[in-house]
């Protein structure tokens, strides 16, 4: 009987595990989509400053929710392995989570903004922009990932 217990944990385990990995997964599209807002909403509010104007909360609506589509793609392919190196060592070293991961993902995004241009100006609005939206990225992943705190379970805890 003990042994049938024990194949029954470990089939629970793995269903948690796979469970843990779906809701992570879901949490770091949502994070993506929630920055992909930020940025789009931003550049939509710096455009403003131009003198164009949206004519109706349609359009507003769509360029916001349609627009940050592409943003998106572009923060879940170019942000997906610092995110991951960080919820790996965050779970190994225990570190505490919330802030750590507000401030991790803010700071992925003007990072990742001046590795791929190669620019070692000073800050300027676009960092800022791509600070303010990994910090939402980072929150809501924070949020939605289960707002885990110590101790830590699922596939990265050693025991």
């Amino acid at each position: 009987m003990a042994g049938y217990k024990s194949a029954m944990s470990e089939k629970r385990s793995f269903k948690n595990i796979a469970l843990g990995a779906l809701r992570s997964l879901g949490a770091y599209l949502a994070a993506s989509y929630s920055a992909g807002i930020v940025m789009t909403m931003s550049f939509f509010l710096i455009s403003l400053d131009g003198g164009e104007n949206a004519t109706t909360v349609t359009e507003v609506l769509t360029v916001l929710l349609v627009g940050s589509l592409l943003p998106t793609l572009y923060i879940v392919f170019f942000a997906a392995i610092p995110a991951m190196l960080f919820v790996l060592i965050a779970g190994l070293t225990k570190a505490p989570r919330g802030w750590l991961d507000i401030l991790v993902a803010a700071i992925i995004g003007p990072l990742l903004l001046r590795l791929m241009s190669m620019s070692l100006n000073g800050p300027n609005l676009i960092d800022l922009v791509f600070l303010t939206a990994g910090g939402v990225a980072g929150w809501t992943y924070w949020y939605l990932a289960g707002r885990p705190s110590p101790p830590y379970s699922g596939w990265f805890d050693p025991d």
